[in-house]
């Protein structure tokens, strides 16, 4: 099975540069914004990789910390 990226960020084994975190997700810098300062949120819980199937509840979740 092939490692997943953002499951490494998470666990602190690719460098990132976090700007924020909760107990379910964390923000970064994106690597290759197409804007200045362009972040991703991602769930420290590991999902498929097509955001459109995360359930509801973690997308709720998810708009807590991107308020921030």
């Amino acid at each position: 099975m092939k490692k997943c990226v953002f499951c490494e960020i998470v666990k602190g084994n690719i460098e990132s540069f976090k700007i924020a975190e909760n107990k379910e997700f964390i923000a970064i810098l994106d690597i290759k914004p197409l804007v200045r300062g362009q972040a991703l949120v991602i769930p420290k819980k590991h999902y498929s990789s097509d955001p459109i199937n995360l359930p509801d509840k973690v997308y709720a979740k998810a708009f807590c910390l991107v308020k921030k």
